[in-house]
């Protein structure tokens, strides 16, 4: 009875386990190697330079970061989405968020990506999230950060503006969010769920959201879902004619992060719409 019994409860969690996975949108990590020569080119880039994030046990993740010239500008740090060229995309994304008002910016790459040891997970990479916001306060001097996630990186944003201290963020911006999504291969049994709602009670800060009508990536409903739960404290924008991924290369939708963020670091310029 007692085998009978392991069986069946293995059966009903299985069972469980592949509903609670259809509920989700599902994606591989897509982790990918970075040459140390490609890093080194990326951080050669004018204005940017290499940055280690040590996250403990002899585990160093590859970052990029762009200094201001202002030692009192604020800093913007970026979490990715899932990409096999992370770094790269993050830093192309903060180029045209950071450069223009000479703020400061970072991005590490998760573990496994990039280059990185270790192997992703929502544990490790929430941690990791907190070790980054962390670095760019302490060590790199930050006295205002604006947290910016795109995609995956969106639930890890929203983790690190519910959490973080000292300061505390002075903005939160989501592009492109999930409400939640699986992650791993299609033959993986175990899966990762990255979640986003479920922070949103502990977000105080003033949080932007853009997602794109066209997106075929992740559904625009979710980040309705979101604004909605995060009330007066939510501001949403849904360019029409934007997919998943042109909203980090679109000229209007960096303009409005810009505007947004410059409103809510006290600095003069147009006001966020």
């Amino acid at each position: 009875m007692i085998v009978v019994g392991i069986v069946v409860a293995v059966a009903v969690g299985a069972a469980i386990l592949v509903r609670r996975s259809r509920q989700a949108l599902r994606f591989p990590y897509l982790a990918a190697a970075l040459t140390e020569e490609r890093y080194r080119a990326l951080a050669s880039r004018p204005g940017w330079q290499a940055h280690a994030l040590d996250v403990g046990n002899q585990t160093l993740l590859r970052g990029l970061v762009r200094a201001p010239r202002k030692p009192d500008s604020p800093w913007l740090l970026f979490f990715t989405g899932n990409s096999a060229t992370s770094l790269e995309d993050g830093q192309r994304c903060l180029a045209g968020l950071a450069e223009p008002d000479d703020l400061g910016a970072a991005v590490f790459a998760y573990r496994g990506y990039d280059g990185n040891p270790g192997k992703p997970s929502p544990d490790a990479l929430q941690s990791d999230g907190l070790l980054a916001y962390a670095e760019v306060a302490n060590k790199l001097g930050a006295k205002k950060i604006h947290v910016v996630g795109f995609s995956l990186g969106s639930t890890l944003a929203a983790f690190v503006a519910a959490h973080a201290s000292q300061p505390k963020p002075s903005s939160l911006t989501l592009l492109a969010p999930t409400t939640e999504l699986d992650m791993g291969k299609k033959t993986d049994l175990f899966l990762h769920r990255y979640e986003t709602l479920k922070y949103l009670p502990e977000i105080s800060s003033k949080t932007l959201v853009v997602h794109g009508t066209k997106d075929a990536t992740l559904p625009v409903d979710g980040a309705r879902t979101i604004v909605k739960q995060l009330g007066e404290r939510g501001q949403f924008v849904e360019p029409p004619e934007l997919g998943h991924f042109d909203l980090c290369e679109a000229p209007a939708v960096a303009e409005l992060v810009r505007r947004f963020v410059a409103e809510r670091s006290g600095s003069s310029g147009p006001a966020a719409p």
